[in-house]
């Protein structure tokens, strides 16, 4: 267990040093998200670019009738394909736990973003 915990809290500062190079690179904030399917599995990184103003309001709207199609949107839109975990964009029956759970993720921004707006 110890060096299951040692190992994901190295993920972590790798993630957070990347994450950091990102938001440099694309001159924005940069969201990370890990993933684990099961403990003896690796971790799954993936990185979100911040969203625009258009794609927020888009998703947004999209709750209403259809939240899972919001998430995708979001996902999507900000996903960093090229820098994030591979396996985040399996949509085999099998392997589909990271793509279903970032896409959950970014469903929860979107959640997030509208909470927010109703608050001001």
């Amino acid at each position: 267990m110890a060096k299951t915990k040692g190992n994901f809290e190295q993920v972590y500062t790798n993630a957070e040093t990347k994450k950091k190079q990102l938001e440099e690179k694309y001159k924005g904030k940069i969201k990370v998200a890990i993933f684990k399917a099961s403990a003896n599995d690796e971790p799954c990184v993936v990185y979100f670019r911040s969203a625009n103003t258009f794609t927020k309001m888009q998703c947004m709207d999209m709750t209403y009738q259809s939240p899972m199609k919001a998430s995708r949107t979001l996902f999507d839109a900000t996903v960093i394909k090229e820098e994030s975990d591979p396996r985040v964009f399996m949509q085999d029956n099998d392997d589909d736990f990271y793509y279903l759970g970032a896409v959950k993720f970014c469903g929860e921004m979107v959640t997030y973003a509208k909470d927010t707006l109703k608050k001001k």
